[in-house]
């Protein structure tokens, strides 16, 4: 074996002939990213092995330790070469966390609940290294509400960038999605909000407010506001027998309720909106004592177009290779799998890993463009009517949707994300205060203000 080492989180093999000789020099880059470096790549040239030994030796590694490593790995096969890409794992108390929550609140509930469902799933692909696919995803109720391209595309609506059919089947699984509502229902708890007529911002198909009205024990008029017609028709078809939901579509701008509000809900939509437009409209539809709830995604702050760039795709792909570290050995896939979702799943192995190391050595022009042509590929392999062959499928779909937000914000189009100390400063500017703030998922290195999935609680001062 001939190791050449240019950098320290950068060491080239060649004429590997011993696996174990990889082991070594893996637990040595481990230890330094869980020490604090941010990646370590491994290029392993003119091999004796084959693909499949590297990912079953360094899978048995990872797993059968007596401790846990506090890293990702990924390995990215070329016609010349192999890389062992690893970063660190951002959230290591995530899977404590959501366990503990899970027990709490939801433990005792009906099994059916998407809710329980989704968070159950999360907590058994953590625990397993493996994706675990709620059981309401599946080929069978993968029916569109909506034909997107038959339907009128507004070009400031969430449609005109990002699949919303696709969006309301697969959005269960990203990371974090349904525990952010049992986040949201302690803080309505611990302030006895549980009963209170609210207004959704922006409810889009409807799963983050129907996860929510699943766990909590009563409610009364809940306004939902959303102006996608293709969102609409998933909401109407949602809470059709549900008499308590009244359903306006329009802009959350243009809503005025009859009588000022005691709260105000938004769930992934706050950057959407131009967000300072609406902190303002929800200070005014408030009561004096009223309660604004916001928890979204946030990037890290920026002060320079190609900072906020940079910071963008640092975080979608903070939520991409973090799904990716479960993923599938392509070839271990079952024999049902299509060849377009063949092909799907080894781009996403091979080129996710590779823009977030761009990333993080600041090769952003490089990284902007892997991203654009990556999402130009599977624009043209994906077809959004298409079955799934098998329900861990829905990860790799999600991550596409990831990737047209990822795209989509760059060119600041229906994704327009700022950082959370600004929208605090913004809420503040108009009269708030920051009553609660949670980090409760977290998409790169840093204090809690850094880029990740928020809560963000006000109070009308």
């Amino acid at each position: 074996m001939i190791i050449e080492n240019n950098l320290s989180e950068k060491i080239f093999i060649r004429n590997l002939k011993d696996l174990k000789e990889i082991g070594c020099i893996l637990e040595s880059q481990w230890i330094e990213i869980q020490n604090g470096l941010a990646f370590s790549q491994l290029i392993i040239i003119d091999s004796f092995f084959k693909f499949s030994d590297f990912v079953n030796y360094i899978r048995n590694f990872f797993i059968k330790s007596n401790y846990h490593w506090g890293v990702h790995y990924y390995i990215c096969e070329s016609h010349s070469e192999f890389q062992i890409i690893s970063f660190s794992n951002q959230n290591k108390g995530y899977l404590e966390k959501i366990s503990k929550d899970y027990d709490l609140f939801l433990l005792n509930l009906h099994d059916n609940l998407y809710i329980k469902e989704s968070l159950r799933s999360e907590i058994k692909s953590l625990k397993n290294f493996e994706f675990s696919t709620p059981t309401f995803i599946s080929k069978d109720n993968f029916i569109l509400q909506g034909d997107l391209n038959n339907s009128i595309i507004i070009s400031d609506l969430f449609e005109s960038k990002i699949n919303v059919n696709e969006y309301n089947f697969f959005e269960a699984v990203h990371p974090a999605y349904s525990y952010q509502v049992v986040r949201i229902f302690n803080y309505l708890k611990k302030n006895n909000l549980l009963s209170t007529r609210f207004v959704d911002i922006g409810t889009g198909p409807g799963t983050a407010l129907q996860m929510l009205l699943e766990i909590l024990p009563s409610y009364s008029k809940i306004d939902v506001v959303e102006p996608s017609p293709v969102a609409f028709s998933y909401l109407k078809d949602r809470f059709k027998n549900n008499y308590f939901i009244n359903l306006i579509q329009k802009s959350f701008l243009e809503y005025h309720p009859d009588y000022p509000l005691k709260l105000a809900i938004s769930v992934g939509s706050s950057h959407h909106f131009n967000t300072y437009f609406l902190l303002q409209h929800a200070y005014k539809i408030l009561d004096k004592e009223g309660y604004l709830i916001i928890s979204d995604e946030f990037i890290s702050p920026f002060h320079s177009v190609l900072e906020r760039k940079k910071n963008l795709i640092s975080h979608h792909m903070g939520y991409i290779c973090d799904l990716m570290s479960l993923s599938i050995d392509i070839l271990n896939l079952p024999i049902s799998c299509y060849d377009d979702e063949i092909e799907l799943i080894r781009l996403s192995n091979n080129t996710y890993p590779k823009i977030k190391l761009n990333i993080l050595t600041d090769n952003l022009e490089i990284s902007e463009k892997m991203c654009r042509e990556l999402l130009n590929k599977l624009n043209h392999l994906i077809d959004e009517k298409m079955f799934l062959s098998n329900t861990f499928i829905s990860y790799y779909r999600l991550c596409y949707l990831e990737l047209q937000a990822l795209v989509a914000g760059l060119d600041y189009i229906v994704e327009c994300k700022t950082y959370v100390e600004n929208l605090i400063c913004m809420a503040e500017d108009i009269g708030f205060i920051c009553d609660y703030h949670e980090k409760i998922y977290a998409t790169s290195s840093g204090c809690k203000y850094q880029s990740g999935t928020h809560i963000v609680c006000f109070k009308k001062n």
